[in-house]
């Protein structure tokens, strides 16, 4: 049987992808695992790494690029785990991450856990969040939640854990019958936000998503010229399917000022 089913996302990798399943092999250990990997039509070499020099990795070719949410759902697919972990490729493993599986395993009021993200840097970077309500999304930043508040949270709770809204999907453990219960990601988002929405699909289950702050992992988080008219048209997703009524008109006016900023002063 096997315990956990790893699932890396890959688009043009090729430079952290050694890192990243080295780590894995080095701390995943006390437990059977898994590594599949979606790749999203790369035209650098990766495809060609794995296939030379990990042949234990299940590695899936897609025949175009099709996004965070739909390949992570091709990779679960095939998922023989008991969970199921979604990390990204530009990631390392800094320690053993069995206590989160046990976690998870042993209290069943938890559905999805995060440990904490550190930079290329070694510097915290908020893994988890608030869901949105509509201010926040003239400034997308102040959906972050400050760490020394999360760990003021933890040592009052007398738990290895805090509640958070969302984790993020750049390591996201949960378990494959709760992935099944809510039909994995939605497949409406093609980058960004498919992991707000995710927990609160979860949380819709009366699971919770927490945060561990004992345990770490390094992603070094790459520049995406997109990426901020990704994020914002993901939010538009994620508010035309969670608001409703005036919260709905809001949510979507604040978004429209903070594009409007942007593309006048940041020039996207």
């Amino acid at each position: 049987m096997t315990k956990l089913s790893i699932i890396i996302v890959n688009y043009n990798g090729e430079g952290y992808l050694k890192a990243c399943f080295d780590s894995i092999y080095y701390h995943c250990k006390g437990f059977s695992f898994e590594i599949i990997v979606v790749d999203n039509n790369s035209s650098d070499k990766s495809v060609s790494i794995i296939e030379t020099e990990y042949p234990n990795i299940q590695l899936i070719k897609n025949k175009k690029n099709t996004g965070f949410a739909a390949a992570n759902n091709t990779g679960a697919a095939q998922a023989k785990g008991d969970f199921i972990l979604l990390l990204n490729n530009d990631t390392l493993l800094i320690e053993n991450i069995k206590p989160a599986i046990d976690l998870l395993d042993s209290n069943q009021e938890i559905g999805i856990i995060g440990i904490k993200m550190l930079d290329g840097q070694n510097k915290f970077t908020a893994s988890f969040g608030k869901f949105p309500k509509p201010y926040n999304f003239l400034k997308l930043k102040t959906l972050q939640i400050n760490l020394s508040e999360i760990n003021q949270k933890i040592s009052n709770s007398q738990t290895e854990y805090v509640d958070v809204d969302w984790i993020s999907g750049a390591f996201l453990l949960t378990t494959k019958e709760i992935w099944n219960q809510v039909n994995g990601l939605d497949e409406s988002y093609f980058m960004y936000v498919e992991d707000v929405d995710f927990n609160k699909k979860v949380q819709a289950l009366d699971k919770k998503s927490v945060f561990i702050s004992s345990l770490r992992f390094t992603h070094y988080v790459g520049f995406n010229k997109n990426r901020e008219k990704l994020l914002i048209n993901s939010y538009k997703t994620y508010i035309r399917k969670h608001k409703r009524g005036f919260n709905k008109w809001l949510s979507l006016f604040f978004l429209n000022i903070n594009l409007f900023y942007k593309k006048v002063f940041k020039q996207i």
